[in-house]
């Protein structure tokens, strides 16, 4: 899928970016003489965390095919949300490497958002699906406060809590989510890495939602009327 303009036999670099956040996924196939060939959006998240590895590589596959049209590329970056730790970036890593794409950047959404309107030195605060504020110094340092998730489709709390439902979900499988329509706060205690971050997680990506759903379906019962 990903070629060199070595073997193009075009001098000029060509590349895919790709947008992954909590609620679409945009992609955009840019020349750097040409500029801007090509963009289209899947409005589908791409926060493994939230769907899953095997959705993710799903919502690769189809974007980069569909943004390309069978066009050469030279690389992808990519900036997800969700990715934040050294073992977020492998597992995406991963992904590129079994769609056939050889030269990748991956970096969290909101450190690109940083350098795109500071270039890479001030304080942002970004206000999306999720909330947070991200900043960095002249000597590199990076620190990030975390904000709070509004309810989407897809969403870990289920389809049953109000629409200004709001929440967060945790590293480890935690979460908590509070509705303030029905006067409702789930929170959630678990460990998905405990014995292994492997295999657990669509496993949690797929009770975090039941559970909510449960709770929500029975709450004059567990919460009284």
């Amino acid at each position: 899928m990903e070629s060199s303009h070595w073997f193009t036999g075009r001098l000029e670099m060509r590349a895919i970016g790709i947008d992954g956040g909590g609620g679409h996924t945009s992609f955009v196939l840019y020349d750097e003489i040409e500029g801007i060939l090509n963009s289209m959006k899947i409005d589908s998240p791409s926060n493994y965390h939230l769907v899953g590895l095997d959705e993710v590589k799903r919502i690769f596959e189809s974007g980069i095919k569909r943004v390309s049209s069978g066009s050469d590329f030279d690389t992808i970056g990519a900036e997800l949300s969700g990715v934040d730790r050294a073992s977020d970036k492998k597992f995406i890593s991963e992904i590129f490497e079994k769609i056939g794409v050889k030269s990748f950047a991956v970096s969290n959404d909101d450190v690109a958002a940083l350098w795109r309107a500071t270039n890479g030195i001030d304080v942002l605060m970004i206000a999306g699906t999720g909330s947070l504020v991200i900043g960095r110094n002249a000597r590199g340092e990076v620190r990030r406060a975390l904000g709070w998730d509004m309810k989407t489709l897809m969403c870990s709390c289920g389809d049953l809590m109000s629409d200004r439902s709001y929440g967060h979900t945790g590293f480890t499988g935690t979460s908590i989510w509070i509705d303030p329509i029905y006067n409702v706060v789930v929170v959630l205690l678990t460990n998905r890495v405990h014995v292994s971050r492997r295999g657990n997680q669509d496993k949690l990506i797929r009770f975090r939602p039941l559970i909510h759903n449960y709770i929500m379906a029975h709450k004059e019962n567990i919460f009284g009327s």
